[in-house]
């Protein structure tokens, strides 16, 4: 299993994101801190008290929930968990809701009728994360289905699904089908998406693949570029050098794409000599985003450099201790309270 560094992880998470599949794809901060409640005394459910204020609501929620009574049927207990969920969320709710459709064909059947005749992109999403992960055969189907659909949105949703749930050799096929006709770029995006864990399929079926994800290396939409480069990474199984993407990222105009092509290089441990002259060439530059420079200055740990090259690094070294000093300034302001 190859492991990734944690700009990697974090620059498929924005990609994602910003794709329209940041329901698949979330990346959290670590827990707050334990309640506390200092010793001297506070009047009761005052809204000025800090502390007792998120007690005043979980109350409130919880005598609301209770005057509801009991859902008389998984339709109604669907119904009104979607209705809270924007206002008053019931995670309890929405598990038991996960946990009935792991098990009940009928009430999965109810949830995917409602996908398709949702009006609602915010309804829809919430449907979908009830479904995301749950591998049975009917939900795998309905997968396909939608990403084969004539409708573009349809066929984002599916290949967002899609990508929640185990492969098979149906979902490649169709993946590789997208790959190769899709002219819509979200949807695009989404079977990339599909291609980021790894599978097992025929080994002429593979190179195919990464033939086909090469090409979109070259596609003009710089998300589907960066999320091509991620997928021939985990898809080049056959040992043939990356060498000439990496350096084409490298040069890419956008950042996003300059970013994977760093990541590549840190956690994907391909290594070249030519890699050196492009990444002091970002370490140079001035209008370079500061993230993308330092993560030059990484990689660069992982060469030896010649007399004339380290001779280059001393010369920028007090641009790197800026940079440097200006990254702990930022995660120390990150982690203060707000």
């Amino acid at each position: 299993m190859r492991t990734y560094s944690t700009s990697y992880v974090a620059s498929f998470a924005a990609l994602a994101a910003s794709m329209g599949f940041g329901t698949a794809w979330a990346v959290k901060d670590g827990s707050p801190s334990p309640l506390t409640i200092e010793s001297k005394a506070v009047p009761p459910f005052l809204p000025e008290a800090p502390v007792a204020q998120p007690i005043v609501q979980r109350i409130q929620h919880a005598v609301v929930r209770a005057t509801r009574g009991v859902p008389t049927s998984f339709e109604d207990a669907l119904n009104r968990a979607l209705a809270a969920h924007r206002d008053d969320p019931d995670p309890e709710a929405w598990n038991t809701l996960m946990q009935t459709l792991q098990t009940d064909a009928t009430a999965r059947m109810q949830v995917m009728r409602r996908l398709t005749q949702e009006p609602d992109a915010e309804m829809r999403d919430r449907l979908q994360t009830l479904l995301n992960g749950n591998a049975a055969p009917d939900v795998q189907a309905f997968a396909v289905r939608l990403a084969s659909s004539n409708n573009i949105t349809q066929r984002r949703e599916g290949f967002g699904l899609m990508a929640s749930l185990p492969h098979t050799a149906e979902s490649y096929r169709l993946v590789a089908q997208t790959l190769e006709q899709e002219q819509d770029p979200s949807v695009l995006s989404g079977a990339l998406l599909n291609l980021m864990q790894p599978g097992i399929i025929e080994p002429a079926e593979s190179r195919a693949m990464v033939e086909r994800v090469r090409n979109l290396t070259q596609h003009s939409d710089p998300n589907i570029r960066a999320t091509s480069l991620m997928a021939l990474l985990q898809w080049n199984k056959s040992g043939e050098t990356l060498t000439p993407n990496v350096n084409q990222g490298l040069a890419d105009s956008a950042p996003q794409v300059r970013q994977v092509a760093l990541d590549m290089i840190i956690s994907g441990n391909i290594r070249s000599e030519g890699f050196k002259a492009p990444l002091f060439n970002i370490l140079r530059n001035a209008n370079e985003d500061p993230s993308i420079r330092l993560g030059s200055l990484y990689a660069l740990n992982y060469f030896t450099l010649s007399n004339a090259e380290y001779a280059s690094y001393e010369q920028l070294r007090p641009e790197i201790d800026r940079l440097t000093q200006e990254k702990k300034m930022s995660e120390k302001t990150a982690m203060l309270p707000h």
